[in-house]
This record gives C-alpha cells, sequence and structure tokens, in this order.
C-alpha cells in the first residue's frame, strides 16, 4: 500500500516531499523516497527502520504512529488525495 504513494496520479504528476505542508508527512514521504530508490520493499517495517536511520522517526511518535496511518484507510481514494496534496502546495 505504502507504494501507491509513489505512484504518477492520472495526468502523470507525481507528489513530492516538499509538496506536503505537514513536516511528519515530508519524513515519512522521504523515507518512502529513499526505499524506493534503493529498490528495497516498502512496508510499515521498512519505513519504520529507514526513518530511524534518517533520524526522523521519533520526531513523527515513533513506530505507533506509522502503524496508526497505515490503519486509515485512505488508499481506496488514493488518486484524489494525492491532488488534494498537489493543489494544496500549489496555493
Amino acid at each position: 500500500m505504502w507504494l501507491l504513494v509513489l505512484t504518477p496520479v492520472g495526468d502523470g504528476r507525481r507528489s513530492q516531499s516538499h509538496h506536503f505542508g505537514n513536516n511528519d508527512h515530508k519524513s515519512i514521504y522521504k523515507a518512502l523516497e529513499s526505499l524506493n530508490s534503493k529498490n528495497k520493499p516498502i512496508d510499515v517495517i521498512t519505513v519504520s527502520n529507514e526513518m530511524k536511520v534518517m533520524g526522523t522517526l521519533e520526531s513523527i511518535g515513533g513506530s505507533y504512529s506509522l502503524v496508526k496511518i497505515q490503519d486509515y484507510n485512505l488508499f481506496s481514494n488514493l488518486e484524489s488525495h494525492c491532488y488534494l496534496v498537489l493543489e494544496e502546495y500549489l496555493k
């Protein structure tokens, strides 16, 4: 599911870390990008570990915060959410 966040939306645009207004979300996205660039699997454990290596895990509230985010059913409307992030960024 996490890898879907890195997938371009319908018009080919893809979110980037600087598009996020929330620093916690920026940190999570940077960890996703880092894992993806290394062709490593992306799941709550690998993201948690990558954030620990990057020194950002505790700033978002630790692994528990990642688990809470994963529990939300955000992925069913992922494309709409990506557009919202981009629209907010472009304001």
